[in-house]
């Protein structure tokens, strides 16, 4: 359930409150820059606080400096199927941009959280002036239409066991050492893999025993260890 907007809190999350420092916006002018950090609403989101539910107005623009939220939705069942994630550099509730569009998902903060929250109206009004900033937007959406590609294709055409090995190996290359191992850290619980790959706990929990058996994952305390990403990809 999402913890009210004005009670998150603060969370130091000074460092993260500038748009200049996300690679999105690497060629959008420096003046473009400070008249959208003029314009936004910084907001410190503890894990678990969502910031969009559904059937809210989306009448925001949502930019991510620290963290990572995710997308999820209910089926008419009530169970919970997870769409995508959004990392730092990500934006979340494009819609508002077109203007009245109500959301059929939700977004919930996966850890604490830093966001830059802008009213459309003021992104519009910079489109006229910077046409790079058009362009970093069309290029972020584009980059996420094919993710969500990916994730119908391996629904569709992927059984369990494969399905989590491509969960990981995103993890991997988020998390990735130069001698070709990964440390994954936070571990990932066995839900919330789940409802990335659209399966149960109880599969996943057998699955990963099984990789842990054949030595292609370690779990050490806090972290789990891939010692050869290929043999993961295999």
């Amino acid at each position: 359930m999402r913890e009210s907007l004005q009670t998150i809190g603060s969370l130091n999350g000074e460092s993260a409150r500038d748009l200049r420092t996300l690679p999105m916006f690497h060629r959008v002018s420096e003046t473009t820059i400070r008249e959208l950090n003029r314009q936004a609403r910084w907001l410190d989101v503890r894990e678990g606080a969502a910031i969009v539910l559904p059937g809210d107005l989306l009448d925001k623009v949502f930019f991510v400096t620290r963290g990572e939220f995710w997308f999820f939705a209910y089926t008419k069942e009530g169970k919970v199927v997870s769409l995508r994630e959004a990392g730092v550099g990500s934006f979340i509730g494009e819609a508002a941009l077109v203007g009245g569009c109500v959301a059929n998902f939700a977004v919930e903060a996966s850890v604490d959280s830093t966001i830059a929250a802008i009213k459309p109206a003021a992104i519009l009004d910079l489109f006229a002036q910077d046409r790079e900033l058009v362009l970093s937007i069309l290029r972020s959406t584009v980059d996420r239409e094919q993710i969500l590609m990916e994730q119908v294709v391996e629904l569709t055409t992927l059984d369990v066991s494969q399905r989590i090995r491509s969960e990981l190996m995103r993890l991997c290359r988020k998390h990735a050492r130069h001698d070709g191992s990964a440390c994954i850290h936070p571990i990932p619980t066995h839900s919330d893999i789940a409802r990335r790959i659209g399966t149960y706990r109880e599969a996943v929990s057998r699955a990963m025993s099984h990789l842990q058996y054949a030595g292609i994952i370690i779990r050490e305390d806090d972290r789990l260890v891939v010692p050869d990403i290929a043999k993961l990809a295999s």
